[in-house]
Parts: C-alpha cells; sequence; structure tokens
C-alpha cells in the first residue's frame, strides 16, 4: 500500500512538473517579446529624435544661407529650388548633417530642403525634411519596412 502511494505520488509529481515547464515556455516567450519590442521602441524612438536634431541643424544652417551670405561660406547661397541630398553625399548640407549623425545609416537617411515661398529672401520659411526607412527587429527577417521615420524642420531666413 506505501508502494502504491509513493508511485501515484511521483506520477503527479512528474506532470505538475511538466504543466510548470510549459507555463515558463508561454511566460519566458512572451516576456522576452515584450523586451525585444521595447529596445525597438527606444532605438526608433532615438533615431527619430536624431532626425529631428538633424533636420533642426540643416535648417539653422539653411537660414544664414539667404541672399546676404558670402559666396565662399560653405557654398553659398542656398535655394530657392528644391535640393535633395542623402546623409553619405559630400554637398555642404550633407556635411552640416553629418556633424550631429552619430549611429545612423549614412546611405539610408535623404534630406530634402524645400523654400515654399519659391524664394529665398529674408523672412521667407525653409523647410528641411529628413527621412529614413525602419524595420522593427522582429521583421527584419521578412525584409519588410513597416515605418518611415522623420524629422522635419520650418526656420525663417535670416541673413
Amino acid at each position: 500500500m506505501i508502494a502504491d502511494f509513493r508511485s501515484n505520488r511521483c506520477l503527479e509529481e512528474r506532470r505538475t512538473s511538466g504543466a510548470v515547464l510549459v507555463e515558463a515556455a508561454i511566460a519566458l516567450s512572451l516576456f522576452f517579446l515584450f523586451l525585444v519590442s521595447m529596445i525597438d521602441f527606444s532605438i526608433a524612438s532615438f533615431r527619430t529624435q536624431l532626425l529631428s536634431h538633424i533636420a533642426n541643424r540643416v535648417g539653422r544652417e539653411a537660414i544664414i544661407h539667404g541672399p546676404g551670405v558670402k559666396s565662399t561660406y560653405r557654398g553659398g547661397q542656398w535655394g530657392p529650388g528644391t535640393f535633395r541630398t542623402t546623409l553619405s553625399g559630400t554637398d555642404p548640407v550633407a556635411q552640416v548633417a553629418q556633424t550631429v549623425s552619430a549611429g545612423l545609416p549614412r546611405d539610408e537617411v535623404s534630406i530634402t530642403l524645400t523654400w515654399p515661398a519659391g524664394n529665398n529672401q529674408v523672412g521667407s520659411p525653409v523647410v528641411v525634411t529628413v527621412e529614413m526607412p525602419w524595420t522593427p527587429s522582429m521583421l527584419r527577417p521578412m525584409s519588410v519596412t513597416v515605418v518611415t521615420l522623420h524629422g522635419i524642420s520650418r526656420q525663417y531666413i535670416v541673413h
């Protein structure tokens, strides 16, 4: 009778340890999914903030490249046509952006400058848009780009 009690107890312990193993696997999977999602969101937030900073920095440079700038200063007068470049470019706009772009893939970042008023006179606006594609790490194996991160700055020409 004692032997029967012990064998039933061992069988019951094996069943519960199997259930605990399954529950732990589910809980750990959800925990790691949550952890990776938080890391992805943090990276996207950092990159968005950095793109906004680049747009602001390029915008601050663009507002002093109006009609009163000397032709020898960083490419002279900028605008009023739309100007596009990438972070890996060698033009003055890309060089300004490269000074504050630590950690971004240079070939993927596009920079666009527009002058909505159609001129670059003092008081006219200049809009800088900086964009890059971003794929969360969970979707990278599928080669899907889900979001385009961007930073925008609108400033007025002062010089």
